[in-house]
């Protein structure tokens, strides 16, 4: 998948997926993994803004209290340039989840995020960290929100077929 331009929507920008094979379903770890801007340069700087967030890619049921199968996925998106990155994870522990920050993130961002104890530390790495609890709100009273990162989440998943979604 790839964020392209696209003068139809109201972000400028639409999600362009590759042709995948679906004889055997698709591989989410594959192509999650692929990069969705040209070139691996970090996003953000001091100044600009960084939405991430953590999420689980798999097929949902329709009844409360069902673990659902899948794969956890972590990333983040520039809110100006929209530029964005997603890595698949094998777990959300903090060691895992600041080692992809570190990678893709430059030091002396905003990184804004909802209160999962794996972003407790960002402020001691370099980063200025701006939290929204979820349980109470979706924007905090300083006007932060994860709402793009939260998009981006429905949009991908939106993209991939609901049958076949392998680990």
């Amino acid at each position: 998948m790839k964020l392209v331009k696209s003068g139809d929507r109201s972000t400028g920008y639409v999600w362009e997926c590759r042709s995948m094979s679906t004889v055997n379903g698709i591989d989410v770890r594959g192509a999650l993994e692929r990069e969705l801007f040209d070139g691996r340069e970090k996003i953000g700087e001091p100044g600009k803004f960084v939405q991430i967030d953590e999420s689980k890619t798999g097929k949902g049921k329709y009844y409360r209290g069902h673990v659902v199968e899948g794969q956890w996925v972590f990333g983040g998106i520039e809110e100006d340039s929209r530029k964005c990155f997603i890595a698949t994870v094998e777990d959300r522990k903090e060691e895992t989840l600041l080692n992809l920050i570190k990678q893709w993130i430059e030091p002396g961002t905003t990184i804004i995020s909802d209160c999962w104890k794996g972003y407790v530390n960002l402020s001691r790495h370099g980063y200025i960290h701006k939290t929204v609890n979820h349980s109470v709100e979706f924007v905090n009273e300083e006007g932060f929100h994860t709402n793009k990162i939260e998009g981006h989440w429905r949009e991908t998943k939106a993209r991939l077929p609901t049958h076949g979604r392998k680990k």
